[in-house]
């Protein structure tokens, strides 16, 4: 009998689970600058998005035009406080994208 040591994969997914909210194109769009959106145009959208400054995780869907922003349950801090947590991650996108904003916990699988 073979034994494998090591790294084992039969899949080409990787899965993510963070707190933030789905953002459509439109919304978006309004965010960037000429700059950016010239650049959205030449290169798509999702390209230009992983060069955004907002300090979270970022993930283009093609299928319905959409783009999770948040960031992972790992990542709170040590004295934060899940409730603390949430707030800032929710006042930090409704700066950017205004208040009609639906949050949750994002769990999602992507190919590779």
């Amino acid at each position: 009998m073979k034994i494998r040591n090591g790294f084992i994969s039969n899949s080409s997914s990787s899965s993510f689970l963070i707190y933030g909210a789905w953002i459509d194109k439109s919304e978006i769009e309004k965010f960037l600058s000429e700059e950016q959106l010239e650049m959205a145009k030449e290169d798509g959208i999702k390209e230009v998005l992983y060069d955004v400054d907002l300090d979270m995780f970022v993930h283009y869907n093609d299928y319905n035009e959409q783009c999770a922003f948040g960031k992972s349950w790992s990542s709170i801090a040590d004295d934060e406080t899940g409730k603390q947590f949430r707030e800032s991650i929710e006042k930090c996108l409704k700066e950017k994208f205004g208040e009609n904003i639906e949050f949750s916990t994002i769990r999602e699988t992507y190919y590779c």
